[in-house]
């Protein structure tokens, strides 16, 4: 028998736009209180977040609240992150080729939040654990731990500031409870 968690997803809050790591906008900022004012129901362990400062930023406002300790994964990044897969031109007279690339961009993508999850929920037997990232991770992780059929970016979109619930029940099945 597996013990229990849960895995509470939040999408990070409207940002401003500007630049490659903007702030949350003002409309962000009342998210983010509407949030924690919607978290205040559950006893909340840990928080760990992606190192976009949009997911960060949260992910501290939570952690400061609920007096938890908050750990920043580059593995909970985005798929699109710079960083990981930089973005050689796209080449008119070969797109089978690019195609390609982006199966294998999505497979390693998928195998990171993967491990990741499965690690987080494996440190934190019987807690509730908030993980803030961006919509493409929540949907890899959703893919993964619900074993559903549907390409991960088949899944609908993860709307800005709100938040998704996984548990674990003693049998070992992920539940949605959202």
């Amino acid at each position: 028998m597996a013990p229990t968690v849960s895995l509470i997803f939040v999408r990070h809050m409207e940002t401003t736009r500007e630049g490659d790591n903007p702030p949350l906008s003002e409309k962000g900022r009342q998210q983010l209180q509407d949030l924690l004012t919607a978290l205040r129901q559950f006893p909340i362990s840990y928080v760990y977040s992606s190192d976009l400062w949009r997911a960060v930023e949260p992910a501290e406002a939570i952690a400061k609240m609920f007096r938890v300790p908050h750990q920043v994964s580059t593995a909970l990044r985005e798929i699109r992150s710079s960083s990981e897969f930089p973005r050689p031109r796209r080449s008119q007279s070969s797109p089978a080729a690019d195609g390609n690339e982006s199966a294998k961009d999505t497979a390693a993508f998928e195998d990171r939040v993967a491990k990741a999850i499965d690690a987080i929920a494996a440190r934190h037997n019987g807690s509730h654990v908030v993980l803030v990232t961006h919509s493409g991770t929540i949907r890899a992780a959703m893919r993964y731990l619900l074993a559903l059929p549907l390409p991960v970016f088949g899944l609908s979109s993860v709307a800005p500031g709100s938040m998704i619930i996984l548990t674990r029940d003693s049998s070992g099945a992920w539940r949605s409870h959202t």
